[in-house]
């Protein structure tokens, strides 16, 4: 037996907060009936079902690296009628969950898959996994930048958030953060007063963008070579 917004997450279909979220509004149901938020279920006996859908577990998972380009936000579909990641990617894989989004204007990398238990692990905060971007800068930054980039900032005025490791190559700035919060590297670039020319994800965990993959470009791999390096 396991909880159901676990079972649903781990079926690749949502994360287990949108599971909680579609159990709330009612759009689960267990051999029928409405489901509750926090039940078990027997994911071989009991039949699950979200909006009249039956959730499965695969019988394999698909692992897909993904170099997002600027310009395509990363979501299934937008309101603003802007491309999406998933408009580069073939029709079949558009049922994959991506593990961790990146901004409009941000590119580098993504992970999609329907192994969900390998996004919770990667994306959950308690598991603090690092993510490492590079910044571009508009123009070169003052010591005095880069000491205020690594002494962090108030992020969306709510909480002050800090890099774990700030350093500069050749001109660049490469910025380590564990949480990773919406914009979190836009905004404390800004508050160093950094201005951002360009941003590019190229480290999730052990996970490397690889230097091959061009923008807009995708590959298939395997779990175990995601995880070889640990």
């Amino acid at each position: 037996m396991e909880r159901i917004h676990k079972f649903i997450a781990r079926a690749g279909v949502v994360s287990r907060r949108k599971a909680e979220e579609l159990i709330a509004a009612g759009r689960v149901t267990v051999n029928g009936r409405r489901a509750a938020i926090g039940m078990s279920v027997d994911p071989v006996t009991d039949v699950v079902e979200v909006s009249g859908k039956r959730v499965v577990l695969p019988q394999s998972y698909t692992y897909l690296l993904f170099h997002k380009p600027a310009g395509f936000v990363t979501t299934r579909s937008d309101e603003r009628g802007r491309q999406t990641i998933y408009d580069l990617l073939p029709k079949q894989y558009h049922t994959l969950r991506y593990a961790g989004r990146l901004d409009k204007d941000s590119e580098g990398l993504l992970l999609l898959t329907d192994d969900g238990d390998f996004i919770e692990r990667l994306m959950h905060p308690r598991n603090r996994v690092e993510k490492e971007y590079v910044v571009y800068p508009a123009s070169r930054p003052t010591y005095g930048q880069i000491a205020a980039l690594r002494g962090g900032a108030m992020v969306h005025g709510k909480r002050h958030a800090r890099p774990d490791r700030v350093t500069t190559i050749g001109g660049n700035v490469h910025v380590i953060v564990r949480e990773g919060a919406k914009r979190e590297v836009r905004s404390l670039c800004a508050s160093a007063g950094i201005d951002v020319a360009r941003l590019v994800r190229i480290r999730i965990g052990t996970i490397m963008l690889p230097s091959d993959l061009a923008p807009g470009k995708w590959r298939i791999t395997q779990r175990e070579h995601l995880l070889e390096h640990e």
